[in-house]
């Protein structure tokens, strides 16, 4: 596992795997890097992966970011 950190601030997690031309990997919206891995892992026989999480899922998730986008996304929790 690799970690920079970007121009603003955020930590931005990947796995960096195998070698030669690059390729990125970037999981759905909803998944971390540990969906893609399997697929990493075979592109990582013949170049260079970074399998990295998206900002705010995996390594990327720091809970007082990610708690109020969550309860912001289910609205106050009353049903109907």
């Amino acid at each position: 596992m690799t970690s920079v950190t970007s121009a603003d601030g955020s930590s931005i997690v990947a796995d960096d795997l195998g070698s030669g031309r690059p390729a990125i990997v970037l999981p759905g919206a909803l998944c971390t890097r540990g969906v893609t891995r399997p697929l990493a892992d075979l592109l990582a026989v013949s170049c260079r992966v970074l399998d990295v999480d998206r900002r705010g899922h995996g390594h990327d998730a720091p809970a007082d970011v990610v708690a109020p986008l969550v309860l912001a996304a289910l609205g106050d929790g009353t049903p109907g």
